[in-house]
């Protein structure tokens, strides 16, 4: 029986964070170069979908430059993941990167969330997560409804 090797490491909230607003954008502009594939009405919701995707690497980059400093110095520990697939060469591929990505970030938010040694740290940490996991919500409800046409 061969055991799995989950290498460790640390990375500040802030380095954390950055790294996920990266992924979003790169996600967001990986869905954008495959619209001019998609015809209309699946079209919008792709544009709604990379929209709500900028929003939310705007938001993890606004918490990166704006939030607080006891949080974003925190040092959290986690076990490297195997990377995702980027180099998407369709719509379908495109918005299923997109949606793992999300996934994948929501995870780790809240992997991480109890992490935070105070109290208030943890509802800062907790707020920004909630407002993460919305927005990934709302871009799996444009993606159903979009399927449901």
């Amino acid at each position: 029986m061969q055991m799995e090797y989950q290498k460790s490491s640390y990375l500040s909230c802030h380095q954390l964070l950055q790294e996920s607003a990266q992924r979003c954008s790169r996600a967001a502009s990986n869905l954008g170069d495959q619209i001019q594939h998609v015809s209309p009405p699946y079209d919008s919701a792709m544009r709604e979908i990379q929209h709500t995707q900028d929003e939310l690497a705007q938001l993890l980059l606004d918490f990166v430059h704006n939030g607080p400093e006891k949080v974003l110095q925190t040092r959290l520990q986690f076990s490297e993941q195997a990377p995702l697939q980027e180099a998407c060469d369709t719509p379908g591929s495109s918005l299923k990167a997109l949606i793992q990505t999300n996934q994948r970030i929501n995870d780790e938010l809240e992997l991480q969330a109890p992490n935070f040694d105070t109290q208030d740290t943890r509802e800062v940490f907790a707020a920004l997560r909630q407002k993460v996991v919305a927005l990934s919500r709302r871009i799996s409800n444009i993606q159903v409804t979009e399927r449901d046409v």
